[in-house]
């Protein structure tokens, strides 16, 4: 049997490795129990530095499920005072109204227009049944209309349940947000508690 000798440097890249995947997973377990560390900068908060904290929110949340509950650990850097969780979500929570009534008009939008290309696309369909029934000479004309409506109804029927899809889901992830529980973080290096 053979011995593989290893030099210290070696040794020192697998202890590094080991430490690395063991700080992965007590990460992993902190964020899979729906925390999300959010750092505050003390002074107004601006309705910029809002929509950066929900985007930060919304990015962290990305890979939970939907039926997830999140809990958000607010700290301010250092040398500052305690955060007061309670003001944080009232601020949070007035800009996330904005952006669902933003979303909810996106969401009309894309129902509307949803029903005019499925409404072009039927009367596409209606005008092709005409020219076929008048003669054989327009038969170029009843095949461009008759592809046309296709083009119409696949178009309407991609928007909504592709593209409408997406906006729900954002709506729903903002939903998710405005119901989080927030907490003030031990320190502002934002560990996970111990247990």
């Amino acid at each position: 049997m053979k011995t593989i000798q290893l030099n210290p440097e070696d040794l020192k890249e697998i202890k590094a490795a080991k430490q690395l995947m063991k700080k992965v997973r007590a990460f992993s377990a902190y964020s899979e129990a729906g925390h999300i560390d959010l750092e505050v900068y003390p002074g107004t908060l601006s309705r910029v530095r809002i929509q950066d904290a929900i985007e930060h929110m919304l990015t962290e949340t990305k890979y939970l499920p939907m039926t997830q509950a999140i809990t958000v650990r607010v700290a301010f850097p250092d040398g500052s005072p305690d955060p007061n969780p309670a003001s944080i979500k009232k601020a949070v929570n007035g800009e996330i109204v904005k952006m669902i009534y933003f979303e909810e008009l996106e969401i009309k939008r894309l129902n509307i227009y949803c029903l005019i290309l499925l409404g072009g696309g039927i009367f596409a369909l209606l005008l092709s049944g005409f020219f076929r029934s008048i003669s054989y000479v327009t038969y170029f004309f009843q095949e461009i209309s008759l592809l046309v409506s296709w083009g119409f109804v696949w178009s309407s029927v991609e928007t909504f349940f592709l593209n409408r899809r997406n906006v729900v889901l954002e709506r729903q992830k903002l939903y998710r947000l405005y119901i989080a529980e927030y907490e003030s973080a031990p320190d502002p290096l934002l560990k996970p508690k111990s247990q």
